[in-house]
């Protein structure tokens, strides 16, 4: 017999034996697997009617997968967002600071201006105190807002650190794109869940400490104790208008105290009971006072804030 007639025949058994029977007188009435599953499903004008038991099970397993994957989207879709909050502020310094402003960057100007703080932080020459106080108040921001933003992270997503480590160098141009596109802030935080570094800016020590500092640094340049308040501002006009690292930092200051403001909002909701009538408002309220005191209003409420729950 020829290799492609016993091939031939092979094949016609397979397709055969794929139709639930063959055709083989010794293999009459010999069902395979295909034709037993086609038999155990009851049928009524060649309309199924009812299926087996180990069917349905194999359908039940294939729609929880089928939900799994999709919750699992559905969650990896939450890895990130976009504020347009924080964009907008992102967007506004950015134009400001490239388009707007005075002046120009890294200019003799500019650089005789930081070149004056770095032999002399405590009393540059030829400085407006002004602007020496608002200069190291930039210093002192960043701690207030790591303050802000690690009870309030995700795990998802883009981490805190770096972003609040880049602020101490570049204010909120560092901390923008993290606060634009960072996952959903959590709805509720304890604790036992902070980082060794969150843990210790929930220190109420800590808190005071900052505050402490924020508010010694426009009483190291004596800017309570003159009683010029009108050359203050005139001094430091002068430079805002002609320089672009005194603007743009007064903008950034500015930026900074509004972007705490938004975080204070969801961080008091954090620390008290949402169920109460008055959480939603009392935490508007607060987000609006502390914007009115640059700096300061933001320390303050880190240091009287509620703690976060231990459990």
């Amino acid at each position: 017999m020829r290799l492609s007639t016993v091939f031939l025949s092979f094949c016609i058994l397979a397709v055969e034996t794929s139709e639930g029977f063959v055709s083989h007188p010794s293999m009459v009435g010999i069902k395979t697997p295909h034709s037993l599953e086609k038999s155990l499903i009851a049928t009524k004008d060649g309309v199924p009617t009812h299926y087996p038991k180990a069917f349905m099970n194999n359908a039940d397993s294939t729609a929880r997968r089928f939900s799994a994957s999709s919750d699992l989207k559905e969650s990896e879709s939450t890895d990130w967002s976009v504020n347009p909050y924080f964009g907008g502020l992102a967007a506004a310094i950015m134009a400001y600071a490239f388009v707007f402003s005075p002046g120009q960057f890294f200019s003799d100007e500019e650089n005789q201006l930081l070149q004056a703080f770095l032999t002399n932080p405590t009393s540059p020459e030829g400085v407006a105190p002004l602007f020496s106080v608002v200069f190291n108040e930039l210093g002192v921001v960043p701690m207030i807002m790591a303050a802000l933003i690690f009870p309030q992270g995700s795990e998802k997503g883009l981490p805190a650190g770096p972003f609040a480590a880049a602020s101490f160098f570049t204010g909120y141009f560092g901390l923008a794109p993290y606060l634009t596109f960072r996952a959903e802030p959590m709805e509720s935080k304890t604790m036992s869940e902070l980082a060794f570094i969150p843990r210790l800016l929930e220190n109420k020590f800590v808190d005071w400490g900052i505050l402490g500092l924020a508010v010694s640094i426009p009483v190291t340049f004596g800017l309570f104790s003159s009683g010029d308040v009108s050359s203050l501002l005139n001094d430091y006009a002068e430079m805002a208008s002609n320089s672009k690292l005194v603007s743009v930092s007064t903008a950034d200051l500015l930026t900074l105290t509004v972007a705490a403001s938004i975080l204070i909002r969801r961080d008091y909701k954090l620390r008290v009971d949402e169920g109460r009538d008055d959480t939603e408002k009392t935490a508007t309220l607060i987000a609006i006072a502390t914007a009115l005191f640059p700096v300061f209003g933001a320390g303050l409420y880190c240091a009287l804030r509620p703690p976060l729950p231990e459990e």
